[in-house]
């Protein structure tokens, strides 16, 4: 039996409460201050962070100045800032040396407060490192977010000299700073996969997605191609349900949000996974899709599916 499958667990992008988000790339085309997306996403205080996307820079654009994300609190427009070589946490920054290119990369930006490390990343690898940065503080709640553009001030202020020009894909940002082994599995996954981690963004790209989009942005189909992909044979009967279980090792295959049949479905389509472990967060099924099952843990929010046969 054959299965229509995009590259790398991209069945699992396309099972979403919010609609396909799969191969669909968020296009700024000129350097205007009319082009972004800008809203509420209610943020509550934050001790960590990370932002990841894929990013692809128009060839026409020579700029580094430039900013993707913004994040501002009243009496704080840069309470959180990405661009194409600086990350800034409450005014103070960390600066990538890393050259300006035209392809697709995939850029994160982490912060945890504890630690007080920022880091960026370049297609999964550490780019740019500062210690000590805003250490012991918090990022305020209720802020503004915008994709395009820099604010200065809060849903407003932009320039023309930073907004943003080019491609931007699979935006996702996550309440704590997400360790190295996720950042590089985010990569891993390439461009048209889905990568794992801990826990569930808190801002998906589902939910940039479902903004207006102001100006001259649009959203195109990118490259991703479908791929035939072989089935194992599939029995429901082969299926165990392990409650207040959950699975840690080895290798995760990426994620669905959906129902724990779709679930089932992706599993069995990728061909090598044989383990789900499922938890309900905000009224949705997350389960995490794994090539084996040898290291059981108890886990009271979580239940797990093995497939025995």
């Amino acid at each position: 039996m054959i299965f229509a499958l995009t590259t790398l667990l991209s069945v699992v992008g396309l099972v979403t409460s919010n609609g396909e988000t799969h191969n669909k790339i968020l296009n700024f085309p000129t350097a205007s201050t009319a082009n972004y997306i800008s809203f509420n996403p209610d943020l509550p205080e934050l001790t960590g962070l990370t932002v990841c996307a894929w990013k692809k820079n128009s060839f026409l654009e020579r700029r580094t100045g430039r900013y993707w994300f913004s994040y501002a609190v009243s009496e704080s427009d840069n309470e959180i800032i990405v661009g194409n070589s600086a990350f800034y946490v409450k005014s103070a920054y960390v600066y990538s040396q890393v050259p300006l290119t035209y392809q697709w990369v995939h850029n994160c930006a982490t912060w945890d407060s504890e630690s007080g490390v920022a880091v960026i990343s370049i297609d999964g690898e550490a780019a740019a490192t500062q210690e000590n940065l805003k250490k012991g503080e918090s990022l305020r709640a209720g802020g503004n977010l915008v994709i395009g553009q820099e604010q200065d001030s809060v849903g407003g202020g932009f320039s023309a000299n930073q907004a943003y020009v080019g491609e931007l894909y699979n935006i996702n940002v996550w309440d704590y700073a997400l360790d190295s082994t996720e950042v590089a599995s985010l990569y891993q996954a390439g461009l048209c996969g889905y990568g794992s981690t801990e826990e569930d963004p808190v801002i998906s790209y589902a939910d940039i997605l479902a903004q207006e989009l102001v100006g001259d942005v649009t959203v195109v189909d990118g490259t991703c191609a479908d791929i035939e992909v072989p089935c194992q044979e599939y029995k429901e009967e082969c299926w165990e349900t392990e409650e207040k279980i959950k699975y840690k090792d080895g290798g995760k295959l990426g994620y669905i949000v959906g129902t724990v049949d779709q679930a089932k479905a992706a599993c069995n389509a990728h061909g090598e996974c044989k383990t789900l472990t499922c938890l309900e967060k905000k009224g949705k099924m997350r389960c995490e899709l794994r090539s084996s099952f040898e290291k059981a843990k108890k886990d009271k929010k979580k239940t797990s599916f093995t497939y025995r046969c």
